[in-house]
């Protein structure tokens, strides 16, 4: 378990199309107008409170929002 900040100057590999070798849960903590996009699907809005589901090896990304996002992720 830990916690992550995606400052929005930062360009980070999670707004890249990628992969995980393991499974994640991800409760958002803080931030406004972030998404996620899985493959083959639209974004989704996410939100605090929103907890998010990666399957291991399943392709996503985030969007970028406006303001800083934190999360805290459980690793499977």
């Amino acid at each position: 378990v830990f916690e992550r900040i995606f400052d929005l100057k930062d360009d980070n590999e999670e707004l890249t199309w990628h992969t995980h070798d393991c499974s994640r849960f991800i409760k958002v903590l803080e931030g406004s107008g972030w998404k996620v996009q899985f493959d083959n699907e639209l974004p989704k809005d996410i939100i605090p409170g929103t907890t998010i589901h990666i399957n291991k090896n399943s392709y996503h990304r985030l969007l970028r929002g406006h303001s800083e996002l934190v999360v805290r992720i459980v690793e499977l």
